[in-house]
């Protein structure tokens, strides 16, 4: 079966649980480290596993991680909205936990950029 595949990592929110594909299916980016770590500090362990774009297309909320944007939400699949179709709460969790980490607001600076 065909799977989930971007240059950035994709990270989602399916049936609660945080996942992403499993390491050496995707070149792993060190800002999925970052994601790994944070999620931790906020209680959502990121689980690694093999996503199905039919399972990624029923996700509550994705975001892709990558060097130059930290953290960009994804809000459609497909021409579908995943979720409400905006950022949610568990993106606005770990944004938040990055921009402590490197004390700076990630968003904003992008805004500006």
């Amino acid at each position: 079966a065909p799977r989930v595949r971007t240059l950035d990592d994709v990270v989602a929110v399916i049936d609660g649980e945080l996942v992403s594909p499993p390491a050496g299916s995707v070149l792993e980016g060190v800002s999925l480290g970052v994601v790994t770590e944070l999620a931790e500090r906020i209680g959502r362990p990121l689980h690694r596993r093999a996503i199905t774009p039919e399972e990624f297309a029923t996700a509550s909320e994705a975001f892709l991680s990558s060097t130059p944007t930290c953290l960009l939400p994804a809000t459609r699949f497909q021409g579908q909205l995943l979720g409400n179709g905006q950022p949610g709460p568990v993106y606005r969790q770990l944004l938040s936990a990055w921009n402590n980490l490197v004390g700076v607001d990630i968003r904003a600076q992008m805004q500006r950029h």
